[in-house]
């Protein structure tokens, strides 16, 4: 028996839907135990104007086995939660005097296990959320970097029959994506492996005709411009 479910004996069981989203209170009253399927969870630090689209502190998937609400139980301080089930899901909802009764029946040792297992939880969360957080950043600085390249399309930098290469020198596109050069070649790597551009010789750089099904941002983007007939006629 694993340490978590100790607390399977001291709450309700119930069923999340799919798609039907669930909105805590103030706060949530205990916690829940993920039983099976898994669900998306936004928790809040902005209670008195609780909004969703308001500020969210911490991001996570849950699935089987996992604890929401560990953060309520270990903290002074109080969160609500947005739970999105994303398939459905079934928890275990045992409320705060619950989870101190549970407390209070163990051992030293069991009661030991028990935090020991929460705060791994709790760890693997934030590096999670790291992980998540640098993504999503590095995302925006390739799409910045993109942009600047089509900006460049635009104002007449294409080269060649194609017109889709431009001289890109680092420091320009670092400048029009407002990150550092290093940056630039970063994102131009990860634009390369995603087949909107190609890196050729020195500062030269050709950008690729975009697959709208693939890339519906970029291609997007590239329509913004009035870059499609021009040089970037989508493919698919």
């Amino acid at each position: 028996m694993q340490p978590l479910q100790i607390f399977l004996g001291f709450g309700e069981t119930c069923l999340l839907r799919k798609g039907k989203n669930i909105i805590t209170g103030k706060e949530l009253d205990g916690v829940y135990y993920v039983v099976q399927g898994s669900i998306s969870v936004e928790v809040f630090d902005e209670l008195e104007n609780f909004d969703i689209n308001g500020k969210s502190c911490l991001l996570y998937s849950a699935g089987k086995g996992d604890i929401i609400g560990i953060e309520g139980i270990l903290s002074v301080q109080s969160f609500q939660y947005l739970l999105s089930p994303e398939v459905d899901s079934c928890v275990v909802h045992i409320k705060r005097a619950q989870v101190k009764s549970a407390l209070q029946a163990l051992t030293p040792e069991q009661r030991m296990n028990v935090f020991e297992a929460l705060l791994r939880q709790v760890s693997d969360r934030v590096v999670e959320m790291s992980r998540s957080i640098a993504c999503r950043e590095f995302r925006k600085v390739e799409d910045r970097v993109y942009l600047a390249l089509l900006e460049i399309l635009k104002q007449g930098g294409g080269l060649g029959n194609s017109g889709r290469k431009v001289l890109a020198p680092r420091a320009r596109v670092a400048k029009l994506a407002r990150c550092s050069r290093e940056m630039v070649t970063f994102a131009l790597n990860g634009l390369t492996e995603k087949g909107l551009v190609k890196v050729l010789k020195g500062s030269i750089v050709e950008v690729l005709p975009v697959n709208h099904l693939a890339h519906v941002e970029q291609a997007q983007l590239a329509a913004q411009y009035g870059l499609v007939e021009q040089a970037l006629t989508m493919s698919g």
